[in-house]
């Protein structure tokens, strides 16, 4: 069996939340749950290893199995400030922080390829209202 990828790629938390809610509550394949949420054929196993990387769900044969994390994530609004905090957290806990320490700091990762993709991130994640101090 394959390692999870390090640093995944997974270019939208919310496409990531709905996987991960089709993929683990719905009790979808990988390839089903990417198919519904309308995902490359390329991305369904992009999307796992998010889920796996970011603590949000862990492998049972061909299919996810929701991490504790995963549920507390599943429990917040879409797009909420609870939302929010699990993602942030989730990131934190994960080696996708050791290899961009700075992806959520009020300046983000300065230039290369990181970047650009992770603006998505800064732009709806930072700051988190009542969760920091400025």
């Amino acid at each position: 069996m394959r390692e999870p990828c390090p640093v995944p790629y997974a270019s939208s938390l919310a496409k990531l939340r709905e996987f991960l809610h089709a993929a683990c509550e719905e009790g979808l394949s990988t390839e089903k749950a990417g198919r519904k949420v309308a995902l490359k054929p390329r991305f369904h196993s992009y999307y796992a290893e998010a889920a796996e990387v970011l603590g949000l769900a862990r492998r049972n044969g061909g299919k996810l199995a929701i991490a504790r994390l995963g549920e507390e994530l599943l429990r917040t609004g879409r797009g909420s400030p609870a939302e929010a905090d699990v993602f942030r957290r989730a990131i934190e806990r994960s080696a996708v922080h050791a290899v961009v320490p700075d992806l959520l700091t009020a300046e983000g990762p300065e230039g290369g390829p990181v970047e650009a993709p992770l603006r998505e991130v800064r732009r709806l994640y930072w700051p988190i209202p009542g969760t920091l101090e400025m």
